[in-house]
C-alpha cells in the first residue's frame, strides 16, 4: 500500500492536470520549468 505519490506535469498539459484533479491528486507545489521541444 501506499500512503503517498507524487506526479509531475506541466500546466500546458491540461489534459493531465484535469485528470490528475479528477483522481484526487492535489497541488502542493509549483516550480518553474524548461520544456524542450524535441
Amino acid at each position: 500500500n501506499f500512503s503517498m505519490l507524487s506526479l509531475t506535469v506541466t500546466e500546458q498539459n491540461t489534459g493531465a492536470v484535469e485528470l490528475y484533479r479528477q483522481l484526487g491528486f492535489e497541488v502542493k507545489r509549483v516550480f518553474d520549468a524548461f520544456v524542450w521541444e524535441g
